[in-house]
């Protein structure tokens, strides 16, 4: 990471973005990588599936969407006795949708090819409460058909650290958004 910072700076743009706000400044197929951890889960299923269809506008083909959001075996979610379908109210009154991988990988659809899903345990540093969350890195594919809609993005990183034997999980998902760094913008990381 300390290599991204030191070498990206005029290499790579990165934009913290509201989902709930259109974006400007992006054209068609003009993204190498969209990555979005613990964001797109606060989503109800149509605004989700519609940021992905903007999203696979946005990405240029071969490039690359990451994504983490909570997964159905997340205890939040098994033990919650507010559930409505694969959601719920949070304690705090946010809207949070948990995904098992057929769920998440419906949104996804033809607009994307070579999808990956894992899960794996996490820990919230803030809390040290433990979770499960599904991650997906996924490709537009050559000569993929962009559908004619208003843009929308945003990431949200929330601080979490592997929880049991994650570590693999992890860094495969990190390797897959680091190579993909390094490959489109020459950044050693």
């Amino acid at each position: 990471a300390r290599a991204l910072e030191e070498n990206a700076t005029d290499k790579i743009e990165t934009r913290l973005l509201d989902l709930s706000e259109p974006i400007t400044g992006f054209g068609d197929a003009s993204l190498d990588l969209v990555y979005g951890y613990f964001s797109f889960h606060y989503l109800d299923d149509q605004a989700f599936g519609n940021r992905i269809k903007e999203i696979q506008q946005l990405l240029k083909p071969g490039g690359k969407i990451a994504i983490a959001v909570r997964s159905v075996n997340d205890p939040q979610f098994t033990q919650a006795s507010n559930r409505t379908g694969q959601s719920v109210i949070s304690e705090k009154g946010k809207y949070i949708r948990f995904f098992d991988e057929n769920s998440l990988r419906a949104f996804f659809g033809d607009g994307f090819a070579n999808i990956e899903i894992t899960e794996r345990a996490v820990r919230n540093r803030l809390d040290q409460t433990e979770g499960k969350l599904l991650e997906l890195v996924a490709t537009k594919p050559a000569g993929a058909r962009l559908a004619a809609m208003p843009v929308l993005a945003g990431v949200v990183r929330l601080p979490v650290v592997e929880a049991g034997k994650s570590e693999e999980a992890r860094e495969s998902f990190d390797d897959i958004v680091m190579g993909e760094l390094s490959e489109k913008k020459g950044v050693s990381v």
